[in-house]
């Protein structure tokens, strides 16, 4: 455990240290680490009482005109003693990669592939996994459209399931069509369409 959160000192040093290095603030790094106490009444006598902390690392790095890469992991989340040895696998000690994507900007046009998350429809339709997403925008509204490779649990076999979608979207306004597909070859399709509408009413906002 020492050794871990030396380790992990000293990352965070470098990074310090690197990122005066960045002309024009390229580099920008945040986070935050989270505890939280629990208190559990189930009736009777039963009472839970526990512990969990999360540190959340997250950055930025611009590396050329409309380049640019962005991470973001969770360390170290778990319960108070239940945690074990640091690991970065699914164990009880576990380190999570969320966002891990590269996002290139040309003009009206946005394409981004990796590790990221896409959400439609007051999130109606969302989805976070590896894939492509592109944007264009034209006039006062964005066409937006992703391709994504379905949660594959870390098999070989059956990595070809897949979430797509499209959207419209104006500022108050959005119509949107998702598609869910458990393989290529699968006989049966899940279908959402679906629309969205914010109005300000003054007093009452919808």
């Amino acid at each position: 455990m020492k050794k871990f959160f030396v380790v992990l000192v000293a990352l965070l040093a470098t990074a310090a240290m690197v990122a005066p290095a960045f002309a024009e603030d390229r580099l920008s790094i945040g986070g935050e680490m989270r505890v939280r106490g629990w208190h559990q009444d189930l009736g009777g006598n039963s009472t839970m009482t526990w512990a969990d902390q999360r540190l959340r690392i997250g950055g930025k790095l611009s590396i050329a005109d409309g380049v640019s890469v962005t991470f973001r992991t969770d360390v170290t989340e778990a319960n108070w003693g239940s945690a074990g040895p640091a690991s970065n696998g699914s164990g009880r000690f576990a380190q999570h990669w969320d966002r891990a994507h590269i996002d290139l900007v040309s003009g009206n046009f946005h394409l981004r592939a990796g590790q990221q998350y896409v959400a439609f429809g007051n999130a109606t339709v969302d989805h976070q996994s590896n894939g492509l997403l592109a944007d264009l925008k034209a006039g006062a509204g964005k066409f937006t459209v992703f391709s994504m490779l379905d949660d594959d649990m870390g098999s070989k076999v059956n990595s070809d399931g897949f979430t797509s979608g499209l959207q419209f979207a104006m500022k108050n306004f959005s119509v949107f069509l998702a598609n869910q597909n458990s393989s290529l070859t699968a006989t049966e399709n899940a279908y959402v369409i679906g629309a969205t509408m914010n109005l300000d009413l003054g007093a009452v906002a919808l």
